[in-house]
């Protein structure tokens, strides 16, 4: 089994922690270039872009003739660039890309999500979603951000059905943290309707879902909990003037 063997295995696992202090002390130099954008993926989808961006820059800025970038390249070092906060560099090149790949897609519809263009997302995601050959966990992925989407342009029926889809999958897989985002998402359906009470308890269940106190999705719950809180105070603060 070859360094690279163990590392996608460790990655398999789900051990965080483990698979973020190899990742780290790994010797990048030993990788083939085909192994190269899966080495990056692993580290986007690990909360290391940035080091995804480090290997692939050479690649993608390379001007010798015989290293031109191929297209999962280009797909996953945009990728990477939309991790770190790079929205415009990120479209720039994914919209230079003329070959259709799902992760392609799904890009173009979050840089529309960082510009607040949700509307002009939904129309990329359902593309997506339409794609042949997505995998199970693909479809989850494309739906749940479809929901998000409905719920910022108050299609709240649509984003519940989306949701139910998504709960019977992450259930059935095990998802814990994926269950808490479908929660985090309902309390936003509660949250824009004014049901403040309904939309904490949902807060209150991703709470209990987002293992990893450091997590993502703790801070997404922080947030809607704060603007909850200050939502009563202003109705609070109304009833006594």
């Amino acid at each position: 089994m070859t360094d690279f063997t163990k590392l996608k295995k460790l990655f398999n696992s789900k051990q965080e922690n483990d698979f973020k202090t190899e990742l780290v002390n790994f010797d990048r130099r030993k990788l083939k270039r085909k192994e190269i954008v899966e080495f990056a993926a692993m580290a986007r989808r690990s909360g290391c872009s940035d080091m995804g961006i480090k290997i692939l820059n050479p690649i993608i800025r390379s001007e010798k003739i015989l290293e031109v970038a191929q297209v999962d390249e280009l797909v996953e070092y945009s990728s990477c660039l939309y991790r770190v906060g790079l929205i415009g560099e990120c479209q720039k090149i994914l919209n230079g890309i003329k070959k259709e790949t799902s992760q392609k897609i799904l890009y173009q519809a979050f840089c529309k999500f960082a510009q607040w263009k949700y509307q002009e997302s939904i129309p990329i995601l359902k593309h997506y979603l339409d794609l042949k050959n997505l995998q199970e966990r693909e479809l989850f992925i494309g739906k749940l951000n479809l929901s998000s989407a409905y719920i910022y342009i108050e299609e709240f029926s649509q984003a519940e059905e989306l949701l139910s889809e998504c709960e019977r999958f992450a259930r059935n897989k095990k998802f814990d943290n994926y269950l808490g985002n479908i929660n985090e998402l309902r309390s936003q359906i509660f949250f824009y309707q004014g049901q403040y009470r309904q939309a904490k308890q949902y807060l209150n269940k991703a709470q209990e879902h987002f293992q990893n106190e450091s997590s993502f999705g703790q801070l997404f719950v922080h947030k809607w909990l704060s603007l909850i809180n200050f939502k009563k105070d202003k109705s609070l603060l109304k009833k006594v003037k």
